[in-house]
């Protein structure tokens, strides 16, 4: 599971598959959007803090 994609570097649906990659022997099921919303809104607060403490 997992809550919100990241488009620019994501490993599960977006830049690459790593769950599809036929190099490992474990099938995963994944279910997307979970607490997407709320998921999102805390990546955006820790990287705004991030950049503003940094």
């Amino acid at each position: 599971m997992y809550g919100a994609p990241d488009v620019r570097g994501g490993a599960v649906d977006s830049v690459i598959s790593i769950v599809e990659n036929p190099h490992f022997n474990h099938k995963v099921e994944v279910i997307p959007g979970i607490y997407e919303e709320e998921c999102r809104q805390l990546m955006r607060s820790f990287f705004k803090n991030l950049r503003r403490d940094g």
